[in-house]
């Protein structure tokens, strides 16, 4: 609940990758979760960033 609040409220979404294949791997499903809520919530983010972390 605490997740979805802070996206529903967020003017801009920051998604830290691994950068280990396994984040790789998981970085299209990941990112089709955040944009699938974004549709279904009718929410309008000015940016959607993805930051590689080590």
């Amino acid at each position: 609940m605490l997740i979805e609040n802070s996206l529903t409220v967020s003017k801009v979404l920051i998604s830290f990758v691994g950068c280990d294949v396994v984040s790789y791997q998981a970085l299209p499903i990941n990112s089709e979760t955040s944009l699938e809520f974004k549709d279904e919530m009718d929410l309008k983010w000015d940016d959607f960033i993805l930051a590689p972390t080590l």
